[in-house]
């Protein structure tokens, strides 16, 4: 008796015991795990500055085609990215680790290489991951309530991206200040009942900072210059940003550098509030350049 007839009379005295249902789903997992291992071929790519490896699997028919597991390793092999791609589109869980730790940063599915359903993102405080903003994704795109949460794990924002209102925001100190406003009679000082503020908060709006590729100017690295540049710009009624200026600045390309990523911020921003009515106010944003 050959291998293949020990193997398939074993299957078939298995599946007499099954239920029709249990049988088919057998029969598609033998046969998922034969086609995975027939078709697909695993790559290993290291990547330098900045340094990583990735770890997938692209069909044999066709080596651009990943299908099957994804892993992205940084330092010392330590897991970034782990997921699953099905015919060249992310598909399934996805987890985004925190450089080398196991801190998980963001968790949530995708479907056709788009987030969907309930997605979580965490804040790294100490050695612990909290919720950092938590919702649903249709179609790559927030759908429904979605809350933000501070390093203190307190609740800070609720918005509904459907109906693009702002159902809760926890009040901070800006929210007791004296804005500038742009009125009839030119830019007065008024205390709003909701300051300009960034959908997510001001920790999600620095973050973009991160996808405008902020860099460290030469100038200010031979200088050893360090600090905060503070821009300030207008949110109007329509929650655009307008007329950016560099409000103080630390010099050494910092403050040039600073001005081209806030402008690059989304317009994700809703407009203060005045009487009910939304109204052009002025926003400080804040640029950190460390050297270490």
């Amino acid at each position: 008796m050959t291998n293949n007839e020990i193997i398939a009379g074993t299957v078939g005295t298995h599946l007499k015991s099954l239920t029709m249902k249990q049988i088919l789903t057998t029969l598609v997992t033998l046969t998922t795990l034969t086609v995975l291992a027939q078709d697909t071929k695993k790559i290993t790519e290291k990547h330098k500055n900045p340094w990583y490896t990735e770890e997938y699997y692209v069909l044999k028919s066709d080596k651009k085609v990943r299908h099957g597991n994804y892993k992205k390793l940084g330092y010392k092999d330590c897991l970034v990215i782990n997921g699953y791609y099905k015919n060249n589109k992310k598909d399934s869980t996805w987890t985004e680790y925190l450089w080398r730790t196991d801190i998980i940063e963001s968790q949530g599915n995708y479907k056709d290489d788009n987030k969907t359903g309930l997605w979580t993102e965490f804040h790294k405080v100490g050695n612990k991951n909290i919720p950092a903003r938590k919702g649903e994704f249709k179609d790559g795109d927030r759908v429904g309530v979605w809350e933000f949460y501070n390093r203190e794990a307190e609740l800070i924002q609720k918005y509904n991206f459907d109906t693009k209102e702002l159902l809760y925001f926890k009040p901070d100190k800006e929210a007791d200040k004296e804005h500038e406003v742009k009125t009839a009679k030119g830019i007065e000082k008024i205390k709003l009942d909701t300051p300009p503020m960034f959908i997510g908060g001001q920790d999600e709006a620095g973050e973009t900072l991160l996808d405008a590729r902020i860099r460290y100017p030469n100038e200010a690295i031979e200088k050893g210059i360090s600090g905060t540049v503070w821009i300030s710009f207008f949110v109007d009624e329509n929650g655009i940003a307008v007329d950016h200026q560099v409000k103080e600045g630390i010099g050494g390309g910092c403050d040039e550098e600073s001005l081209r990523v806030v402008k690059e911020v989304p317009n994700n921003w809703l407009p203060g509030q005045l009487n009910g009515q939304p109204v052009t106010a002025k926003y400080l944003f804040p640029v950190n350049f460390v050297l270490r």
